[in-house]
């Protein structure tokens, strides 16, 4: 078995085959109500109720909106950032995806920065998936830490994604004092 196929048998195995589906499902649609789902999978009601509320527990998908129906509300669901990672790492059509992200207004600096390289976007990804969902300003901190491996012309990209969204002036503060603390770190230990 190559090393890729193992990789990937692993990660199929990261969540149950129903939550699978929904993630994969609510990719390609507009974000959906519980029962809305289960109708669209052929599913069990109970099964899908429970599968959702895990999802949400896990952080791969959040409530967008509320639906009302016969006096009652419903939450209507759609993918976390995290969600996206899996659903695109899973092979759900990265244009749909993107369009419903965008027209929610989610996700625009994700796909910026996922269309820096398949490199970065592999990055990104596994960073969403195996930090248990790191938020917006974890995720560019990691892209700034990153950024020592890429190439020249992936930093340039990176700092113009960042810069154009200018709200992570303090991220990059931080990252940078952080590198100081370890390369001072890193210096003490060399003498």
């Amino acid at each position: 078995m190559s090393k890729n196929n193992f990789k990937y048998n692993n990660f199929d195995n990261l969540l149950p085959k129903h939550q699978k589906k929904i993630m994969l499902c609510l990719a390609e649609n507009k974000p959906m109500t519980m029962s809305e789902a289960n109708r669209k999978l052929n599913g069990e009601n109970t099964s899908t109720t429970r599968a959702f509320h895990e999802l949400e527990r896990k952080r791969m998908i959040t409530e967008t909106e509320k639906q009302e129906y016969r006096g009652r509300k419903f939450s209507k669901y759609w993918l976390s950032e995290s969600g996206v990672a899996f659903a695109l790492m899973w092979g759900a059509n990265p244009s749909k995806t993107e369009r419903i992200a965008l027209t929610l207004s989610r996700g625009k600096i994700y796909f910026d920065l996922h269309s820096i390289s398949p490199k970065i976007a592999n990055i990104i990804d596994w960073a969403l998936i195996f930090n248990d969902g790191l938020n917006l300003e974890k995720l560019i901190q990691r892209c700034l830490l990153e950024s020592v491996l890429m190439e020249k012309s992936e930093r340039a990209k990176l700092l113009k994604i960042i810069k154009e969204s200018g709200k992570f002036e303090d991220i990059i503060k931080s990252t940078i004092e952080e590198i100081k603390k370890v390369t001072a770190e890193i210096e003490k230990t060399l003498e």
